[in-house]
């Protein structure tokens, strides 16, 4: 049996799916490669053929005269390539696939080999020559005449040209010879509407690059932020006490602060500024109280407490000792540069600082940039803490504990369950106001009440006498999502047992086996360094009102992403804008409205979603206090439920904040502080109040 014969069996049969075959193409025989089955039994007669050489012979035949159609066209500029393109289009014919696309493909080439692609354009702008490089955009079915490949080179320059006009027109006093060659060239090639897009915008940045560039240049706040400080004029010394918790690091400072003639205690949480201030006054020692909510201002006073985004007001003012608690919160994504701006800025020879030891790389490498000297004394838990291996019964949990949850709405559940068991409890989360946690806290120490449940807030340093601390759950919800506890928040949390004075060991557990699993690997696992190469600072308004004058801008939002993208704080340090701050700015900022009174109601601490009521009241009192009017207090209503009583106190905070930056306009001061004492009074009450049990 012949070959042909065979492929003709194996093809009808269906073993065959492709069969190669030879063609004439430009008069050059040609292997074209594989044609599939289905293409050949499409032809028209040829599965009615039963004799394979009639069938090969009509085969061959009627491919060849569709071969023939299609290059028939292109015959006459196959003969004027040299030999080398000829060797390229039959080497393109060499496979049956590519003949689609052929048409294409060889006009491309035969214009390519006629015309060129690329040429060079000249124009002259400000009498000098600009020469730009050009590319013909030829058609995909035919081949160009020199005419027309002249005309349309003839239309580009005029393209160019109107573009260079339009380029002129748009960049007025701005001298063009600033933007670089390369990208005029690339703006002169796009459409006019993309054109001018892409130049303003090119014209603003490089504005903005000038004005800041001179900025840099005379004002030092805008190039060597931490040299601004009058701390740079003393040679401080840094004491830091880090080790874990219930070492007696805070304990250790107090007692250098309760020493010195004047100072200064920072705190991350208002209640710990709280505790402190009254730790001091205990001893005699008057002392002023400075947070976002509250003030408590005694007279002639030598010693504060305040919460550390209040250290601004002070960076000016000498102090023998300044405390800086919780500095691992350095690293805090939305609150570190608080911590930053207090131990570069705090002017004092003696700046005391607690923590984890984790933190220590980052401690030396800012001390080394301030030029001061660091002491670290590593301190030790002054009782054991072991972990409990059983999960506890609810109704069986020691009195004097702890239990742990993470939301308000477990906190409150984890109560209600407790109350219904018989048992007496106590609340802190982060909604209450420093007032009620402070009684629920002291209704715990004086054994009011059997158990204390509370969120990570008693994670910083609260006091509170217990020997063991029960977590609900290993998981939180972080603000973006919900993750596993990491080994650093269970050793803050979970060393909160066994308070030194009040218990001999402290014993961490959990609710189920898997918690307890996690808390055990928590408190064995070492932390990773907190080992920051940067530091975040934020701009004060003294710098955004500069920028924003030099610029002739009028967003503040704007003017602080110009701030973060484009101002150089030098290798040590980056200003930041935390992204909940970001969309606040993002909502109140009406460009009609002063610069300084938008930023006056961006740093007023306001917690909550966009929609809560103290961010809706804030946004109407802004734009009333914009038309010059007096803001009353805010409607109080029927306040039943614990969660309108929070959310009102919070609003009634935010007002008395607004009073001290703005007492012009938010006079009601005193009527505020008295609903701000009914609401405390009325959620004490709702929270003291047992549910019926089944006890009884």
């Amino acid at each position: 049996m012949t070959g042909h014969q065979q492929l003709f069996e194996d093809l009808e049969s269906g073993k065959a799916q492709q069969v190669p075959v030879a063609l004439a193409a430009f008069g050059t025989p040609i292997e074209v490669g594989s044609v599939p089955r289905q293409v050949i039994y499409a032809i028209p007669g040829l599965r009615q053929l039963h004799s394979a050489d009639v069938f090969w012979g009509k085969l061959q035949g009627r491919l060849q005269k569709r071969f023939d159609l299609l290059l028939e066209p292109f015959q006459a500029y196959y003969a004027e390539l040299p030999e080398d393109e000829r060797q390229a289009t039959l080497a393109r014919l060499s496979k049956y696939p590519n003949w689609a696309g052929f048409a294409l493909w060889f006009t491309r080439r035969v214009n390519l080999f006629r015309h060129g692609a690329h040429y060079t354009l000249t124009l002259e702008l400000h009498g000098e020559p600009l020469h730009l490089p050009a590319e013909l955009e030829f058609p995909d079915n035919r081949v160009l005449t020199e005419a027309e490949a002249e005309s349309m080179r003839a239309a580009q320059l005029a393209s160019y040209r109107r573009n260079l006009e339009t380029l002129v027109e748009l960049a007025a006093d701005f001298d063009l010879d600033q933007v670089e060659r390369s990208v005029l060239i690339r703006l002169l090639r796009q459409s006019p509407r993309r054109l001018r897009k892409h130049f303003l915008e090119l014209k603003e940045r490089m504005r903005t690059a000038m004005v800041l560039s001179e900025l840099r240049r005379t004002d030092a706040r805008f190039s060597q932020y931490h040299e601004l400080y009058r701390a740079r004029r003393l040679k401080r010394r840094w004491q830091a006490y880090l080790g874990p918790t219930n070492s007696g690091k805070t304990h250790r400072a107090m007692e250098q602060v309760a020493k010195a003639g004047s100072a200064l205690y920072l705190s991350p949480l208002r209640l710990m500024a709280l505790e402190n201030q009254e730790r001091l006054e205990e001893q005699g020692i008057p002392c002023t109280l400075i947070t976002g909510e509250e003030q408590i201002i005694r007279e002639g006073a030598t010693h504060y407490c305040c919460t550390m985004e209040e250290f601004g007001r002070f960076q000016n003012t000498r102090f023998d000792v300044v405390v800086v608690d919780e500095v691992q919160l350095l690293g805090d994504a939305q609150r570190g540069w608080a911590w930053t701006d207090a131990l570069v800025g705090a002017y004092t020879e003696r700046l005391i600082m607690t923590g984890p030891e984790l933190v220590t790389p980052s401690l030396e490498h800012l001390c080394r940039i301030c030029n001061d000297e660091l002491t670290i004394e590593h301190t030790r838990r002054l009782t054991p803490l072991a972990v409990d291996p059983q999960p506890p019964h609810l109704q069986r949990i020691p009195a004097g504990s702890i239990i742990v949850d993470f939301s308000r709405r477990g906190v409150l559940e984890l109560k209600a369950l407790l109350e219904q068991r018989g048992r007496r409890a106590a609340v802190i989360y982060g909604a209450l106001s420093p007032v009620v946690r402070r009684e629920q806290a002291r209704r715990f120490r004086e054994g009011e009440v059997e158990i204390m449940v509370a969120t990570d807030a008693i994670g910083m340093g609260l006091n509170l006498p217990a020997h063991r601390l029960y977590f609900r759950t290993d998981e939180k919800f972080d603000g973006t999502t919900v993750r596993t506890l990491t080994g650093q928040e269970i050793k803050q949390i979970a060393g909160r047992a066994g308070r030194y004075g009040f218990s001999e060991s402290g014993l961490a557990g959990g609710f189920e086996h898997t918690v307890i699993h996690t808390i055990r690997r928590g408190l064995a696992e070492p932390d990773p360094p907190l080992d920051l190469k940067k530091f975040a600072v934020r701009p004060d308004y003294g710098h955004l009102k500069t920028l924003a004058d030099a610029l002739g801008e009028r967003s503040l939002l704007r003017v602080w992403l110009t701030f973060i993208e484009s101002v150089n704080y030098g290798e040590h340090f980056m200003a930041v804008l935390p992204e909940e701050l970001m969309n606040w700015i993002g909502r109140l900022d009406d460009p009609a409205i002063d610069l300084r009174l938008r930023w006056i109601f961006a740093s007023v601490p306001i917690h909550g979603g966009p929609e809560s009521p103290a961010r809706l009241s804030a946004l109407a009192w802004l734009r009333q206090v914009h038309q010059g009017g007096i803001v009353p207090l805010p409607h109080l209503g029927r306040l039943q439920d614990l969660r309108s009583l929070e959310e009102t106190l919070h609003e009634l905070e935010v007002y008395i904040h607004l009073w001290r930056a703005l007492p012009e306009y938010f006079v009601e001061e005193e009527e505020a502080l008295a609903r701000r004492e009914t609401i405390n009074d009325r959620i004490l009450e709702i929270l003291t109040a047992t549910r019926n049990s089944r006890r009884r």
